[in-house]
């Protein structure tokens, strides 16, 4: 049976607190993490700016999509907002599910030895970044006290190939990979400015990928 789509159920709590905290006449800041890649959607420009524009396609896009222009008119009142475009976070602890990250499921693969899936030829690109730069941002902003919206991210891209070599390189093991053909051509690979966040929060990544792989390879003992 297909899912049915209810984008309204999924946004509802968040425009609900919103519309709340405007009729209180509240002063809170609110700190929306939104999507770096989903809201943007794909595009050919090799450089994303916050006033690029925002043609998502996906729902989960659309739906970051339509809570940030909520917020975006909210901060018209007296509330401080905040919208964190964060990129593709990863770090210590992750969980492993479907649709919940490229790293914890690598990880999960190398450690029990499970196939994975690489769709098409593993040279579509993402940009990665740690969750404890990620904190970083949300620390910077709350002492900011509202940036409006704010690319989070490396600026630097990474393709699946060179996930996977990275990580058997770390941990000395061989990683079962698939390669599935796709129909589809794989999404474009927009770089995320974050000369915004550099000048505003006084922000920006610390934690080399190399670096977060390694935390987490050594935290389930895969670290060479």
């Amino acid at each position: 049976m297909v899912s049915q789509r209810d984008i309204n159920l999924r946004i509802r709590p968040h425009l609900r607190i919103i519309d709340g905290l405007i009729n209180s006449g509240s002063k809170a800041h609110y700190i929306l993490l939104s999507s770096g890649g989903a809201v943007y959607g794909n595009t050919s420009s090799r450089m994303l700016s916050e006033s690029s524009p925002c043609l998502p396609n996906t729902e989960y896009g659309l739906e970051k999509a339509i809570i940030e222009l909520h917020l975006l008119a909210a901060a018209q009142t007296t509330l401080k907002t905040s919208i964190l475009r964060v990129t593709n976070a990863y770090g210590v602890g992750q969980p492993t599910k479907p649709g919940f990250g490229v790293i914890p499921a690598l990880v999960n693969a190398l450690e029990t030895g499970e196939a994975f899936p690489i769709f098409g030829s593993g040279e579509m690109q993402r940009d990665y970044i740690n969750v404890i730069d990620v904190i970083g941002a949300v620390e910077a902003a709350i002492r900011h006290g509202g940036v409006g919206v704010t690319n989070i991210g490396t600026g630097c891209g990474t393709s699946i190939n060179e996930l996977v070599s990275l990580v058997q390189e770390l941990s000395g093991r061989k990683v079962n990979a698939e390669y599935i053909e796709t129909n589809d051509s794989d999404p474009n690979f927009a770089q995320l400015s974050i000369s915004r966040a550099r000048e505003l929060l006084k922000w920006e990544p610390t934690v080399r990928l190399r670096d977060g792989l390694s935390r987490i390879l050594g935290e389930k003992k895969l670290l060479r």
